[in-house]
């Protein structure tokens, strides 16, 4: 029998099918060197060593290429840096076997943890019910869901036990509005934007459009507020300082301005979009809390309220639509809000924002989740809270304030009340999980933080640290020595500041960063114009493009540490106009148009014979350091210094060549110039690439940008 092979390795499939399921199920802890180096487990014994080897390498060039991913930095900087002791068990075929068997039941482990939720349900139902109720069955896939499992794995299991035939629950319908909508490639600019606001801030975040004016979608109608508090907003930007907090704050508003404010008929739109996606957040959870008692008790009323004002809902909207989705499954609740009728005495709405308006005057309470649902009927109170309510409430309390690591202690204490009360259980549970899962994402966060504070990289290891204040300020906790959050804070801003004054000087009269080379256009197939440019000098840039509208506005299209860009979203039969800038820590360089420049930015010198070695780019120096932009697929290069003029070829006689592969290029932050070289002098880079045999191959000419001057 021939032995199974490793499909190809394609970075993108494995990007969406490995790398980013593993960041949502919390890191690497949580995953298997089988699976983070994409071998099967069932091939371990049948793979070769040597194409073992080749995955493993073509995993590891993989990760380096991505180590300054916007999304996964963090988790590939990890995997990086543990890559030798990682890797090695799956190199040798006794190791890997050994390996294999460990894995195995790893994953066992794993897959009985996930199924415990559904185990649990469907073990009430069937002491309640005597099996399990056919209105009740698609209520499984709900909870299945939460774990992580496919409907196809919910079947497989329920498939053991019987089916109670009844009266088939009604499928909840989606609201119907003639309200236009909103593209999801606009909504998504809006998110993208709002995501960047929240990283730059040490504050609550803002969830939605209206959370930025410190309003909620209970007070969406009242368009003289809007207006008033997006000038308020604007005013305040204007007394900012030019940088990117600046630039986010400014597109921000422009979306305001054209979403909320320009026609009320889009702000409600936008509104009931985002009240659809909290009613899609909602629903699998109410649906799943209610699943066996047919009603929502107090503890997860209160729960569910307070995470649908953290999604941006108003106190009077979320109280409606938990109710609403409630009674689409049948089951009973007490919830309440000020101004709803019902006669029920109202549950506190743990939230800072502003009273909200009264139900006559809010076109959009309720806006999803149902159409003319009668508000849910009274229940007598509930039972008095148990023991062990009170520590998961205080858990609770303690996740939404940055507290993972005390909530994870509370939780454990609730656990210890709670016993074999299978109720107390099903409630616990879910909390538990989602608070061991932002606790082992704020370890992975604080180990690249501790990493980049060491190895000097103090504006990284600042982005992740302000995170950890945000949302797991006890992280530190779990170091029984060493510095705690705030002192590693305070250490990395000091550094980060001394070497931005170091490296900034006052400013000259001209813009300090170096703009982006010649753009150009050019439309595919399938429609999309791909726009390509060459790259700053500047080390570090990162690009915005925006697209000229036909009737003059610029809109962005998006953001990007590449080159090139798909725009999917230009009309017409014409390619319109580009503008490419440069931003380096905020600071934006002249824009470049594709309509400035006839060259293409495809172009390259005829005189390159080697088109395997693609050409260095990017080139910039200082007085010690020459940094530069690695093409895809290269690790090392060849760095070539001459003193009384540019280096005429990479074996130049008359200069000295400094071979440097990646890794230690990472570590150093650029090649060092030794200190013996004279200055003034020129420099120039060569890719390079080792063949088959282990032979070091250069290529034979520079590229166009691949030169400078070392002062």
């Amino acid at each position: 029998m021939t032995a199974p092979l490793l499909q190809p390795f394609v970075p993108n499939d494995y990007r969406k099918r490995v790398l980013a399921v593993v960041e949502r199920r919390g890191g690497p802890d949580e995953s298997d060197a089988f699976e983070l180096y994409d071998i099967p487990l069932e091939a371990a014994d049948a793979v070769s060593d040597g194409a073992a080897a080749a995955r493993i390498d073509e995993v590891w060039a993989f990760w380096q290429k991505h180590r300054d991913h916007p999304k996964y930095r963090l988790l590939v900087g990890r995997l990086v840096a543990e890559h030798d002791e990682r890797s090695a068990p799956l190199r040798f075929a006794t190791s890997r076997m050994a390996q294999a068997r460990a894995v195995t039941a790893l994953r066992e482990q794993r897959d009985a943890d996930r199924y415990f939720l559904l185990d649990n349900a469907i073990e009430r139902l069937q002491s309640r019910y005597g099996g399990i109720p056919a209105a009740k069955r698609a209520g499984l896939d709900d909870i299945g869901a939460m774990s992580g499992l496919t409907p196809d794995q919910v079947a497989t299991r329920v498939r053991r036990y019987r089916i109670i035939d009844d009266a088939v629950e009604p499928a909840p319908s989606s609201p119907a509005t003639s309200a236009p909508t909103l593209t999801e490639r606009r909504l998504n600019q809006i998110d993208e934007l709002l995501s960047q606001f929240n990283r730059l801030r040490d504050a609550p975040p803002a969830p939605t459009l209206f959370g930025l004016l410190h309003l909620t979608i209970d007070e969406a109608a009242d368009r003289g507020l809007l207006a008033a508090r997006t000038e308020s907003l604007a005013e305040r930007a204007r007394e900012l300082r030019a940088g990117r907090l600046r630039a986010v704050i400014d597109e921000l508003i422009l979306h305001i301005r054209d979403v909320l404010l320009r026609d009320s008929a889009t702000a409600t739109a936008y509104a009931t979009a985002i009240t659809d996606r909290v009613a899609d957040f909602l629903r699998p959870r109410i649906r799943a809390a209610v699943l066996v008692e047919d009603e929502l008790v107090a503890e997860d009323q209160e729960h569910l309220l307070s995470e649908a004002i953290e999604h941006g809902m108003g106190p009077v909207g979320a109280a409606q639509l938990i109710g609403s989705i409630a009674a689409e499954f049948g089951a009973r609740t007490s919830i309440h809000a000020p101004g709803v009728p019902g006669g029920q005495s109202a549950a506190p709405a743990p939230t800072s924002h502003r009273p909200p308006r009264p139900p006559t005057d809010n076109p959009f309470a309720g806006a999803a989740g149902s159409t003319s649902t009668p508000a849910p009927t009274p229940t007598p109170a509930p039972t008095p809270r148990r023991d062990w309510s009170e520590p998961l409430r205080a858990a609770r309390a303690m996740l939404r304030s940055g507290r993972p690591v005390q909530a994870r202690s509370l939780i454990t204490r609730a656990r210890r009340i709670v016993g074999d009360d299978a109720a107390g259980t099903r409630q616990i549970t879910p909390v538990a999980e989602e608070i061991e899962r932002a606790v082992s994402a704020a370890q992975l966060r604080w180990q690249q933080a501790l990493a980049d504070a060491e190895q000097g990289r103090h504006p990284e290891a600042l982005e992740s640290l302000e995170w950890l204040a945000r949302h797991a300020s006890d992280i530190d906790i779990l170091r029984t020595s060493g510095p705690r959050l705030v002192e590693v804070i305070e250490t990395s801003r000091r550094a980060a500041t001394a070497a931005a004054q170091v490296s900034n000087p006052p400013a000259a009269p001209i813009n300090p960063i170096s703009p982006a080379g010649p753009v150009s256009a050019e439309s595919l197939d399938d429609g999309t114009v791909r726009v390509r440019w060459l790259p700053s000098p500047a080390p570090g840039a990162t690009y915005r493009v925006a697209r000229q509208m036909p009737d003059g506005r610029w809109q962005t299209v998006g953001r990007t540490p590449g080159t090139e860009l798909a725009d999917g979203g230009a009309a017409g039969p014409e390619i319109p106009v580009y503008e490419v800038t440069a931003v380096v820590d905020g600071v934006y360089a002249d824009p470049v148009r594709s309509d400035a420049s006839a060259t293409a930015v495809s172009d390259r010198s005829s005189t390159v014979p080697d088109p395997a070695l693609p050409d260095i780019v990017g080139v910039a120096a200082t007085a010690d350091r020459v940094t530069f932009v690695w093409p895809s697929g290269i690790t090392e290069a060849m760095v070539v210094i001459r003193s009384n003029e540019p280096p005429v070829a990479p074996d130049d006689p008359q200069s000295t060549a400094i071979k440097v592969t990646i890794a230690r290029y990472e570590i150093d932050g650029g090649v060092v110039v030794p200190d013996e070289t004279a200055r003034p002098c020129h420099v120039a880079v060569a890719s390079c690439r080792r063949d088959r045999t282990g032979a070091l191959v250069v290529a034979t000419v520079f590229g166009p940008a691949a030169r400078a001057e070392i002062g």
